[in-house]
């Protein structure tokens, strides 16, 4: 077993869109090769079927060597089964070549927010795989009198399985807990799935499971800001405000930001500032065309929520209409 100690609690970024290039002094070197091979035979397994998938896999703390090996050991194979037949079967190499060049960001070997590999971003690189197999097929079935059709029968039955593969995905998707407890059941000690979780069961009113994923997750990771937030949430609903607050002080003293920004300054904040941008409020007025903008039916005494990010509303995402990617994006709270 490949050990590299739990460094993952101290490194990990909760918010995995805005998640921090970890150094290699976080996460070692040997750790990223490592998973790295691992995760090249899973996403070459995800590709011939794609079962066991989940929204977030989590960076493990060891990876036992008998699984490196062996990974190594397929990609090896498949490497030296390429360069072997490269004249004769050129579309292998090619294939090959084309998914082992797309698929290296999502190896890990850059590190970002948490995660050992990221399947979502596959679907480019498994276009060489594709072509790898299509192009097999065809060379395999030419000889025969039927070839033509057994190709067709053959893709037929692909399409027809992946469809069947598709529908049952696409369950696990319904709502927050049915896509969370999937993660829980095909990964291991999958913290955001349990902030997650933590975060929905509070949503539905379940405080007593809210509680119980808010408790796994700062197991899992201890300096998890948002699951102490979540636990401190989920006390203050059953009416435990002592303890709630509690947490939502040790919360604080995992994510001091904004003290650090109050103490230190920052370079785009110009004094005085109010700190902070998670903000909410109550709509004391509308303007007279603000509902016929935007279709929207607000009116005065409503609660509302700004969202933090602030588009420049000139770029070239932003005359789109693709304002939540916005190049020149501030935000709310801390930046002018």
């Amino acid at each position: 077993e490949i050990t590299y100690g739990d460094w993952s609690s101290d490194v990990c970024s909760s918010d995995l869109a805005g998640g921090a290039v970890q150094s290699f002094d976080a996460v070692p070197f040997g750790a990223r090769i490592a998973n790295a091979l691992v995760s090249l035979a899973g996403y070459l397994r995800i590709a011939a079927w794609p079962s066991g998938l989940a929204f977030f896999y989590p960076f493990p703390d060891a990876i036992p060597a008998g699984r490196v090996a062996a990974s190594a050991l397929l990609v090896t194979a498949l490497v030296g089964a390429a360069v072997r037949d490269w004249k004769s079967r050129p579309w292998l190499a090619f294939g090959l070549g084309w998914f082992l060049v797309v698929v290296l960001p999502m190896l890990g070997l850059v590190q970002v927010g948490g995660q050992a590999m990221a399947d979502r971003y596959t679907y480019l690189s498994f276009t060489g795989l594709f072509v790898a197999v299509a192009w097999t097929v065809a060379d395999l079935t030419a000889p025969l009198a039927s070839g033509r059709e057994a190709s067709i029968a053959l893709a037929a039955v692909a399409v027809a399985a992946a469809a069947a593969v598709t529908t049952r995905q696409l369950g696990n998707w319904r709502d927050s807990v049915a896509l969370g407890e999937h993660a829980l059941a095909v990964t291991e000690d999958n913290w955001l799935a349990q902030e997650n979780l933590s975060a929905a069961m509070i949503e539905r009113g379940r405080l007593d499971d809210a509680i119980a994923h808010a408790e796994e997750a700062l197991r899992i990771r201890g300096t998890s800001a948002r699951a102490r937030g979540n636990l401190g949430r989920a006390l203050a609903g059953k009416g435990h405000v002592d303890a709630a607050i509690d947490q939502y002080r040790r919360a604080l003293e995992s994510d001091p930001a904004d003290v650090k920004i109050r103490n230190n300054g920052h370079q785009n904040l110009t004094p005085p500032r109010t700190l902070g941008h998670e903000v909410a409020g109550e709509i004391v007025e509308v303007g007279a065309e603000v509902n016929t903008l935007f279709g929207s039916d607000w009116k005065v005494g409503d609660r509302t929520q700004v969202i933090a990010a602030v588009p420049c509303g000139d770029c070239h995402e932003c005359r789109k209409g693709w304002m939540a990617v916005c190049a020149n994006q501030t935000s709310v709270g801390y930046r002018s």
